[in-house]
């Protein structure tokens, strides 16, 4: 009866295993899709607004943690900074100050340097893997020269992320 189960699951495996490569082959073509449409439509000497227009038109972020507000939670000895929503360090600007923290997360996120005055950004994009269970994630850094147009663009190696 065991090896009737194990060669069920066999079976099922050779049944699922294209679909599983085939799904993830087709969705990692996203990512070097993105990574490659930035490094051909933002480039130096793009200002700051047009890059950012161009990032949203594909669904993609720019964020600067130094401008995250972190959430105070607990009390006492329990007080806590809840660093889990980078929202608010979505799309930066020139000469923008870094949130007053209050509570546990007073001060400077003590992770990063303190805002530029113009801040580079971070872009994450996803791609596949051929896995379901996992993906990659690729960080895209843009720095941004003192007229506050794109000066360099930095693509870091893929990383796998499983949810």
């Amino acid at each position: 009866m065991a090896v009737l189960a194990v060669v069920g699951v066999v079976l099922a495996a050779i049944a699922v295993g294209p679909f599983i490569v085939r799904v993830g082959t087709e969705a990692s073509a996203v990512q070097p899709d993105n990574v490659g449409w930035i490094r051909a439509n933002v480039v130096p000497g793009t200002p700051r607004a047009q890059a950012y227009t161009l990032l949203r038109s594909r669904g993609l972020v720019a964020y600067n943690l130094a401008f995250q507000k972190g959430k105070a939670t607990g009390s006492g000895a329990d007080a806590r900074c809840d660093w889990s929503d980078p929202s608010s360090a979505a799309w930066p600007r020139a000469g923008q100050r870094a949130p007053l923290q209050d509570g546990a997360c007073a001060g400077p996120r003590p992770d990063l340097r303190a805002p530029q005055r113009h801040p580079s950004v971070q872009v994450r994009v996803l791609g596949g893997t051929p896995s379901i269970a996992c993906r990659t994630a690729t960080n895209v850094g843009i720095t941004f020269d003192r007229r506050d147009r794109v000066d360099e663009i930095h693509v870091g190696r893929p990383v796998p992320v499983c949810d």
